[in-house]
């Protein structure tokens, strides 16, 4: 790298991280794509995480140091007041960088100009899990998910650093631990959402990341996201109604007709608020509605046989390429391909 700004800058905040952190730090540093800078932001460690970063001499490396923890939304704000790439690429201390994800990234956005964040798929491992989370490639798609759940994987992204500086977004506080949900859904507005269709990067998983240990902190951060996007619709859901969208969010319906039957009248409210709102592109958010309501449905029809008139009933039917009972396998994988939410 010269004196000039880099091309991309990698945004890493880092808290207690010292066993996974200098496998993280290592797979930035082999990228095949070579003009970046690594800034790390240590908030306020106390395992000796700020040691293994000093350990590389790489002039790449950038280190900040928080002298008390000031959490998460914090050490990224702070983080991108000091990025200087025209890119920024987050990137978790626990996790890995597959070889070429700057690369692919990097000729990505500079190919397609009108897109702001790129993602891409990601494979957990850790705690004997292993599989690859798949997400949606274009921004019709991903913006009819966002309605639901982020299917913008945070530590995949790559984001134009001008979205931040120019118009002074920022990860709002509020939204600890759902940070990135919330700001998908202010930043659409300033272009569009993309994800490429391969994993580049591993995603670890274990008993002291985010997930495990603020699951309930995260699920009302989340939920709050979700009545965000509702209410551009211009619905004001009540209690009873965020709590169906929820369990249609994660992908986890009642069984039985009822469940069914308000779920199948639910998302059709959706489908017409937003043919009047134009939140979404059609026939993208239709089809998102058919395919939740079409799982709904397949698991409804174990209870019951009802649910295949629920189905057949729907104006979302035409939006789905098959039958629920047609294709019972495939609808199968998606409870184990389903995609990484935020709650």
């Amino acid at each position: 790298m010269t004196d000039r700004y880099p091309r991309v800058s990698v945004l890493m905040p880092c808290f207690n991280a010292r066993p996974w952190l200098e496998e993280a730090v290592a797979s930035v540093l082999g990228q095949s794509f070579d003009d970046f800078e690594l800034l790390v932001v240590d908030d306020g460690s106390t395992d000796g995480s700020q040691d293994v970063v000093e350990s590389f001499s790489d002039p790449r490396v950038r280190l900040i140091r928080h002298p008390k923890n000031l959490g998460i939304v914090a050490a990224l704000n702070n983080g991108l007041e000091a990025c200087k790439g025209d890119y920024v690429a987050r990137m978790d201390a626990d996790d890995i960088c597959l070889p070429h994800r700057l690369a692919r990234q990097v000729a990505f956005m500079d190919a397609h100009h009108e897109v702001v964040a790129c993602g891409s798929w990601q494979e957990s491992f850790g705690n004997g899990s292993a599989r690859v989370w798949k997400s949606p490639q274009g921004h019709g798609e991903i913006l009819s998910t966002l309605v639901f759940e982020s299917c913008l994987y945070h530590p995949t992204m790559m984001i134009r650093r001008n979205v931040f500086s120019d118009q002074g977004i920022r990860y709002d506080e509020r939204y600890r631990h759902a940070e990135d949900y919330e700001l998908w859904s202010r930043l659409h507005d300033a272009g569009a959402f993309a994800n490429l269709g391969e994993v580049l990067l591993r995603y670890r998983l274990h008993p002291q990341s985010v997930g495990a240990r603020l699951g309930r902190d995260q699920a009302e951060a989340a939920d709050r996201v979700r009545r965000s996007w509702l209410l551009r619709l211009g619905i004001e859901p009540d209690d009873r109604e965020m709590e169906l969208h929820r369990k249609l969010a994660l992908w986890m319906p009642d069984y039985g007709e009822a469940f069914a039957m308000a779920a199948r009248n639910w998302l059709e409210r959706l489908q017409d608020r937003n043919r009047e709102k134009k939140v979404c592109p059609e026939p993208e958010f239709s089809r998102e509605l058919a395919r939740r309501l079409a799982y709904v449905c397949l698991q409804s029809a174990v209870a019951t046989h009802r649910s295949r008139l629920i189905w057949r009933d729907s104006s979302l039917a035409r939006f789905c390429r098959f039958s629920p009972w047609q294709r019972l396998g495939h609808l199968v994988n998606i409870l184990k391909n389903r995609r990484g939410r935020a709650a």
